[in-house]
């Protein structure tokens, strides 16, 4: 990570060696920018990514997939690729932890290829929209009356975190959800996050990640009828929260609680704010329309609100030969 005189120095040699005049305005504000452009949230071995290229959110969903397989929650597909409409919308942010081979290797930070890292963990957030939220098909009648207060509501789906990281789960789990609450409430204002999840985990939300119960348990069709809670944490009262609750714990618990709520939050969100891109339309195109007739299955309204987020005019677009018709194409190979 560059520090600040690093980057006065690298301002310097942006300088004219004779008369120290800067030179172009935007090579100066590109240097400015070095920091949060190289910021690399790190944790020994393993790194933590937004990702934004289809390339990473396929193996993303590739690992989804392959955790929610071998747990009966999926069915088999073609694709070997968990995904859904939410995964489609310029503003969900995907996560992806990995396994660098090298990390005291600093020279090639940032120039790693998928193939030599391992995946190992993963958070999707998606925000409320006309598109609802995917545990909408379960407890609407829950979120909607949050939604008549006025809340600001998103989601954790696709949670996964493959154990392969033996002393680190905990501590990857807590992480993905400290980037999940920054992104959430600091960068896109939401006053709710909720969550569904199998009812043996719930006690871990409610106990250590403060969540509280919001829905009863039900079977959820989309996980092949496993049965889920709905659970919610009002990020308006969760730093007050976890901050009491710490004062009331070990010294170990009260560093945790900081760690999680407030360590590099200015750094941390600068970097969200530069890593967060939506996926481009072609993409899109392939993935929720080709692969898959997803955008096909919406409702007119929900497809040209949907088409229209990426600048589309649905009308132009349904009017374009084979514009949902692309031949289906295989994942990458790095999830093959």
């Amino acid at each position: 990570m560059i520090n600040n005189k690093e980057a006065e120095g690298r301002l310097e040699n942006l300088s004219d060696p004779v008369t120290g005049d800067c030179l172009l305005k935007e090579k100066i504000k590109h240097v400015c920018n070095l920091a949060l452009l190289s910021f690399s949230y790190t944790l020994g071995e393993h790194r933590i990514r937004v990702a934004s290229s289809i390339g990473d959110r396929c193996r993303a969903w590739a690992l989804v997939y392959a955790a929610y397989l071998a747990k009966g929650y999926a069915k088999p597909n073609a694709q070997r690729l968990w995904y859904g409409l939410h995964d489609a919308l310029p503003n969900t942010t995907t996560f992806l932890a990995e396994r660098r081979p090298n990390p005291c290797d600093e020279q090639t930070e940032g120039f790693l290829s998928a193939k030599q890292t391992q995946e190992v963990a993963t958070l999707t957030l998606v925000f409320d929209s006309p598109l609802r939220l995917p545990s909408d098909d379960l407890y609407a009648p829950e979120l909607d009356s949050l939604r008549s207060q006025g809340r600001r509501l998103c989601e954790i789906i696709s949670l996964v975190n493959t154990k392969s990281a033996p002393g680190m789960e905990a501590s990857l789990t807590n992480h993905l959800f400290k980037l999940a609450y920054h992104t959430s409430y600091s960068l896109e204002r939401a006053t709710d996050l909720v969550i569904t999840v199998n009812p043996r985990h719930a006690l871990f939300y409610e106990r250590y990640a403060l969540f509280q119960r919001l829905g009863e348990e039900r079977p959820y069709g989309k996980v092949n009828g496993a049965p889920a809670v709905l659970l919610r944490l009002d990020l308006e009262r969760a730093t007050p929260d976890y901050l009491r609750k710490a004062e009331t714990g070990s010294v170990s618990k009260l560093h945790a609680y900081r760690e999680f709520m407030l360590e590099s939050a200015g750094e941390i969100e600068g970097w969200l704010r530069q890593q967060r891109t939506p996926l481009d339309i072609g993409s899109i195109q392939r993935y929720f329309a080709a692969d898959r007739p997803i955008l096909q299955d919406l409702k007119p309204e929900l497809r040209r609100y949907l088409l229209g987020l990426y600048g589309q005019k649905p009308e132009a677009a349904e009017e374009t030969p084979g514009f949902f018709e692309l031949s289906p194409f295989p994942a990458p190979a790095l999830v093959a």
